[in-house]
């Protein structure tokens, strides 16, 4: 994702801030609304990481770059066990069919 010359600091602002909004406006009409919506879920994902962890989220260093990649990582392969431990609850057992069997079959 290329949005002009972020690596400048001068076109982050005097403070170094820059709204997420603003930001995907500049990748309007380069890349598909949907791509854009899931850049600025990412963008929030991070934004809110840095706020939590007292980091700088743009210019944003691979210091903090890593870490926040790291813990996104961890949260979905919690989520993934915790799904699989549900499927393996609710999967037919051998010799069992999905349903309880009924008495009077």
């Amino acid at each position: 994702m290329n949005f002009g010359a972020l690596q400048d600091h001068e076109a982050l602002g005097p403070s170094g801030a820059i709204g997420i909004n603003e930001l995907l406006a500049r990748g309007k009409g380069a890349y598909a609304d949907r791509t854009l919506r899931g850049y600025a879920a990412d963008l929030r994902s991070f934004e809110a990481w840095c706020k939590a962890h007292g980091a700088t989220w743009l210019p944003a260093e691979t210091e903090t770059v890593a870490p926040s990649i790291s813990a996104e990582i961890n949260a979905a392969e919690k989520k993934l066990n915790q799904t699989a431990q549900r499927m393996r609850k609710c999967a037919p057992r051998p010799g069992r069919g999905l349903l309880p069997r009924s008495r009077w079959v």
